[in-house]
């Protein structure tokens, strides 16, 4: 960025346009190459009624990031020959019986394709209360009665489904509880008694990322950590630094809190295909591994173990993002550029994912706003027809699909977003600067049975044909 200042002015304007529109209070941007920080630039605050600055120190959640670490970890087991990915879960998993399905393989977890529905998220602090140990004063991510009642439970509700999606490897439907069982075997085969720990002696020490890990009450007394924000349905912003809020029982899913300065490192070590600045912590085949595309995922990206890959200008962007109260987080990398972008924000909805796209943008050398690359098409009538309804999981996603004068809307807290029809059963919609996909899935004789919003899909509850 720093070779490109003519640009500069036009990306921070367009971050603050970001910022202002969903209200985010403080953001951090850093771009590496493989040898320097070419650009840092913090903005708002990590407190804002206190007036703190964020500096490359500050601690962010870093929520679905973790995805990308659990599958470094599980990687690492798999060259140790400690596992195999292509083995079955079960073989790993005990309690996990694997019930009313094909066989459900751990690379099947790692690229959320295990053909679950998304089940009613397990929390952390509730379990823990549940068995007696939230007030013992341990950390729960160190927790080992924690990890062991988690998984038990996760287990038990996958296999109480009775319907899935479709068989293992079909179709991708985001899963935190294929990331629960990912990270149970990671603490019952890693040498380590829990997730965290092994996360923190394997990948973290490595890298030299002293502050980051999994610790929810470390990072909360941290003197130099963000102010937690999100907002209710209503609007009205709530801030908090309990890291516990909506934390999944098993840590594997979203548990990790990072900095700049430390992200930068793990940047890098994806830039130098698994070289860290001393040692490598994954073979290079490993991270070859990691981003062959398994499923398609949203529109324009595929999924491969732990990280999404779309592509700009034919160029490959690599990376996760991550969502949870108080926490919206990217980092992407390119390949072929040899320049990665991280985007840490601390405030819930914000589309970091935006920011972090316009910079590999700019350091490609192309617009900092890509242009339409779907194709409209319009429906026949008894597919539009078909779409209406609304679609729901355990997890608590939610979406109504209805007719409206031109064609079809998504119902959004009381308001009708328009749906514009695109190929592939494709929806595309605006939602303030952000521009947001649905899928539908129809069974061979059109009946629509789910769509896939967010990433998840959603079972079909009901099938009104309905004027927005």
């Amino acid at each position: 960025m720093q070779d490109r200042n003519y640009r500069k002015e036009e990306f921070e304007e367009y971050v603050k346009e970001i910022m202002e529109t969903y209200r985010a209070v403080g953001l951090a941007v850093t771009v590496v190459s493989p040898q320097r920080t070419e650009y840092r630039r913090f903005f708002g605050w990590r407190d804002e009624d206190k007036r703190l600055p964020i500096d490359e120190n500050t601690l962010f959640g870093l929520a679905s990031i973790t995805k990308s670490f659990t599958c470094l970890a599980v990687m690492q087991l798999h060259e140790k020959r400690k596992i195999n990915i292509n083995d079955l879960v079960s073989d790993y998993i005990p309690e996990f019986q694997n019930l009313h399905q094909k066989p459900v393989r751990i690379f099947h977890l790692m690229s959320h394709s295990a053909g679950f529905f998304p089940q009613k998220r397990l929390c952390a602090v509730p379990v823990a209360r549940e068995i007696g140990i939230f007030d013992s004063g341990e950390d729960l991510a160190y927790s080992v009665p924690l990890a062991e009642e988690g998984v038990r439970r996760v287990a038990a509700n996958l296999d109480r489904q009775e319907e899935r999606i479709a068989a293992p490897g079909e179709f991708l439907s985001y899963s935190n509880d294929s990331y629960g069982l990912l990270s149970d075997i990671v603490r019952r085969y890693g040498g380590e008694s829990t997730y965290a720990g092994y996360v923190r002696k394997n990948i973290l020490e490595p890298l030299g990322m002293e502050r980051s890990g999994c610790d929810f009450l470390r990072v909360a007394a941290d003197p130099n950590v963000s102010v937690l924000y999100s907002f209710s349905p209503e609007g009205k912003r709530t801030a908090t630094k309990d890291f516990y809020d909506n934390a999944f029982v098993l840590m594997g899913g979203g548990a990790m809190k990072s900095t700049v300065a430390e992200m930068e490192k793990y940047l890098r070590m994806y830039l130098l295909s698994g070289w860290g600045e001393m040692e490598q912590i994954v073979q290079s085949e490993s991270i070859g591994q990691m981003v062959i595309p398994q499923v398609n995922y949203r529109f324009g990206w595929k999924y491969g173990f732990g990280l999404s890959i779309s592509k700009i200008g034919g160029l490959r962007v690599i990376g996760h993002g991550g969502s949870l109260p108080g926490v919206s987080s990217q980092f992407l990398w390119s390949p072929e550029l040899q320049r990665g972008i991280a985007v840490l924000c601390n405030t819930s909805g914000v589309p970091v994912v935006n920011i972090a796209l316009a910079g590999m943008r700019i350091m490609a050398g192309l617009p900092m706003q890509g242009g339409r690359i779907w194709k409209e098409k319009i429906w026949d009538l008894r597919d539009i027809e078909a779409a209406c309804g609304v679609y729901s999981c355990g997890e608590g996603s939610r979406a109504e699909i209805v007719l409206r004068e031109g064609g079809l809307g998504l119902r959004e807290n009381n308001k009708i977003l328009p749906l514009t029809m695109a190929a592939a059963d494709a929806l595309v919609y605006q939602d303030r600067m952000a521009e947001l996909d649905l899928k539908v899935f129809r069974k061979k004789d059109g009946t629509v049975w789910g769509l896939r919003k967010g990433g998840r899909v959603l079972a079909r509850e009901t099938d009104p044909i309905e004027t927005g």
